[in-house]
């Protein structure tokens, strides 16, 4: 880490920038464990990240007088996080979660390449429109129309009141269903573009 520090105007102002290269290794994951093991999972120290960036802190005197004083501070900080590393082997590690295994039990993934904690999990389009459906009176239920894509699967194959209005979700591989291990991607990360923080 290195860092450049300058005060102006008989000290109003002062500006601090530091920039920072830092190697974590031995990053903690949860890692599934065999079935035998008599357990489910085990945090293991498996990775290795970088954390690359840049902060800027500025303070300053706005006024300064006998009866009364006036400062400012502020700051921000840009971080680059990238995975280098996982178990030696596997380019992505999930982060298991026991809620609904049956439509992808993993919110989270480490991707080599790319931050920690990226999001992972459906794309949606939307909701599905009366232009989806053709309503049968004999029934008295919404048919999906042929072509449309289908994700009662990943909630339940008979909603009795399924139409317009649910949600549709977007079909990766074209395939016309949707379904866990094919139509999820990273839809996001938990790593933030910049942190502010001011006061007065």
């Amino acid at each position: 880490m290195w860092g450049i520090d300058a005060s102006l105007f008989n000290s109003r102002l002062n500006v601090t920038v530091d920039f920072y290269n830092d190697i974590t290794k031995d990053l903690i994951l949860r890692m599934d464990l065999p079935s035998n093991s008599g357990y489910e999972y085990q945090y293991q120290n498996v990775g290795r990240s970088t954390n690359r960036g840049v902060e800027l802190t500025l303070s300053g005197t706005i006024i300064n007088s006998k009866d009364f004083y006036l400062g400012a501070n502020f700051n921000i900080s840009f971080n680059k996080n990238i995975v280098n590393k996982l178990d030696g082997t596997a380019t992505v590690l999930s982060a298991q979660s026991n809620w609904r295994p049956d439509i992808g039990s993993d919110d989270f993934r480490a991707i080599v390449g790319q931050a920690v904690g990226q999001i992972y999990g459906f794309e949606v389009e939307g909701f599905y429109s009366v232009d989806d459906f053709t309503f049968d009176e004999n029934t008295k239920k919404w048919i999906l129309n042929e072509g449309v894509v289908d994700d009662r699967a990943l909630f339940s194959n008979d909603l009795p009141n399924f139409g317009p209005g649910f949600i549709k979700l977007k079909d990766q591989n074209n395939d016309g269903v949707i379904d866990a291990d094919n139509d999820r991607k990273v839809i996001g990360s938990v790593q933030p573009k910049s942190i502010l923080a001011d006061s007065g």
